[in-house]
């Protein structure tokens, strides 16, 4: 078998494409830094209708951090992912599973490396995006 025609493609290449999903939460642990001197919600999302169902996607969530930056982001996030699913209050993580919303996934390179861009959207509001990227830049 002549193999020179396979394996040509970049192997950390994202392998969900761009494209709007309906997903779920199927996970949000909370979880220490590495440093210990912070902690983050672990989601994972489910893509559950498509050609993609059954594909996960991820975010952390650095709600406890010692650098304002990253908690700023993630609380930027976390309300963006609130609003999506409908909840106004959120007291604990598993309070956000197996609520459907959709994502609009961009994936992108920047400086080499492969990086997603999420977009939150409560499924009322699939054909009218209402939320920001959850990134710096917008890719699209």
């Amino acid at each position: 078998m002549d193999l020179s025609n396979y394996g040509n493609i970049d192997p950390d290449a994202p392998t969900v494409p761009n494209g709007k999903y309906k997903c779920i939460i199927n996970k949000a642990d909370e979880r220490r830094t590495n440093s210990g001197d912070g902690s983050y919600i672990a989601l994972e999302f489910e893509v559950v209708e498509g050609t993609e169902r059954g594909s996960r996607l991820w975010q952390n969530l650095n709600l406890v951090n010692p650098n304002p930056k990253a908690v700023q982001f993630a609380e930027r996030d976390f309300a963006k992912i609130k609003r999506a699913l409908g909840l106004t209050v959120v007291k604990h993580e598993s309070e956000m599973l197996n609520i459907p919303f959709m994502i609009e996934l961009k994936n992108y390179k920047k400086d080499g490396e492969w990086k997603q861009g999420l977009k939150y959207s409560s499924c009322a509001d699939e054909a009218e995006t209402i939320n920001e990227f959850s990134m710096d830049e917008n890719p699209f």
